[in-house]
């Protein structure tokens, strides 16, 4: 009786998937937008207004904070403000491409791997 075939993939197609994660992770997490203004200053410091988005391709949070910053040059946040709460249908959205990009990069990988040899 042959062996059951396991699913496998080679270890260069893993470090591709692992970076693709990655910078998936970091498109999402990180606020990819982020505009300041209404800037004031005066001798107590200076404040400021910074609205983030986060999410790609689809927002699924915004925030708008609040920042202090005092004479020392230190920066306190005074307040964080969500846009609107977290939105399900976006986060699907932001899964399903996420995990359509992984397949594509898995199989160009191991495409890639198999037409060499």
């Amino acid at each position: 009786m042959p062996p059951k075939r396991r699913f496998q993939f080679h270890l260069s197609t893993a470090l591709a998937l692992m970076l693709a994660a990655g910078g998936l992770l970091w498109a999402n997490f990180s606020a990819l937008l982020e505009r300041g203004w209404g800037r004031y200053s005066s001798g107590a410091g200076s404040w400021s207004y910074r609205y983030s988005v986060y999410g790609w391709p689809f927002r699924f949070m915004s925030e708008h904070s609040y920042l202090d910053r005092r004479p020392d040059g230190t920066i306190f946040t005074v307040q964080t403000i969500r846009d609107h709460e977290i939105e399900p249908a976006a986060i699907a959205g932001d899964a399903l491409i996420a995990v359509a990009a992984l397949m594509l990069v898995w199989i160009i990988c191991e495409n890639l791997i198999h037409r060499r040899g």
